[in-house]
């Protein structure tokens, strides 16, 4: 016999980010010669530019939120919470203040050693499948 449990899953922020990949997942169909009828579900994972842009429609979705929000106290339509309007200016000052020009090139150095790794892996791939060549040579 079960006995049902109460429990909550917690995470942090970084597992939130794969549950969500997770959850994209669809079944897949193989072929029918399978002995196995189950299906899979399979979902591919998103490059880094595809994160950022998920991650930046997130944070603008959420922004919107808190400005209709606010707007909506400001109009009265709904009464104010002070907790509520403490966190969010918590939340507002403890974002550091950085120039427009700064950010940028911060991103863009962030970039650059991006996209060097990227070619020293495909240089150290190419590397190898030379010398693998060469040694079935041999």
């Amino acid at each position: 016999m079960f006995i049902p449990v109460p429990a909550t899953v917690k995470f942090n922020e970084a597992d939130r980010s794969v549950l969500d990949l997770v959850s994209l997942a669809r079944p897949q169909d193989y072929s029918s010669d399978s002995s196995n009828d189950q299906e899979a579900s399979t979902t591919s994972v998103y490059s880094d530019m595809e994160s950022l842009e998920r991650a930046i429609i997130s944070i603008q979705g959420m922004v919107d939120n808190i400005q209709e929000w606010v707007s909506a106290v400001k109009s009265g339509e709904i009464p104010a919470n002070d907790a509520i309007g403490r966190y969010l200016l918590d939340t507002v000052s403890s974002v550091p203040l950085i120039q427009s020009t700064d950010f940028e090139k911060m991103f863009n150095n962030h970039l650059q050693d991006l996209l060097m790794v990227v070619y020293l892996s495909n240089l150290t791939r190419t590397q190898l499948a030379i010398a693998q060549r060469l040694q079935n040579l041999v």
